[in-house]
């Protein structure tokens, strides 16, 4: 029984470890997607508010069309949500994207409405790091708690 704790901490580090190097997998295959040229439809900076504090995100809806067919979508990276603790970042990132601006669209080919403005790695890099390092952490303190 005094295993339990140890493999109940080894279990949720790799949980989060895995969630960390999916996101980080997932985004590198955007690098691949095809490319379409769509329009920014808003462009504004969101604000989420987690129990502790808050972070910054691009809040971009874009329409973009594949054959005759038009979607909508919002996302700007692979990551289920893009978040930055400084606002300037996302300002930056919205000074590229103005509404009524064209942007290049990558979109999933098996998938059309699932598209984004940001592919590769880079803009999911620093939220997926944060799941690694915290898997990591949580396998050293479950080290140091090992019966």
């Amino acid at each position: 029984m005094a295993w339990a704790p140890f493999a109940c901490m080894i279990g949720f580090a790799g949980l989060v470890l895995l969630v960390g190097l999916n996101e980080m997998f997932k985004a590198s295959a955007t690098k691949h997607w095809p490319t379409t040229t769509g329009r920014i439809v808003t462009s504004s900076v969101g604000k989420v508010k987690t129990t502790r504090t808050y972070y910054w995100v691009p809040a971009i809806t874009f329409t973009y069309q594949i054959g005759t067919q038009t979607y909508t979508s919002s996302r700007y990276s692979a990551s289920i949500q893009t978040g930055f603790f400084i606002r300037r970042s996302v300002e930056r990132i919205l000074a590229h994207h103005p509404p009524g601006s064209h942007a290049i669209v990558s979109y999933q080919p098996s998938d059309p409405a699932n598209a984004i403005l940001a592919p590769g790695v880079g803009p999911v890099f620093s939220s997926a790091m944060r799941f690694v390092i915290l898997g990591a952490l949580i396998f050293t303190m479950a080290f140091n708690f090992m019966p």
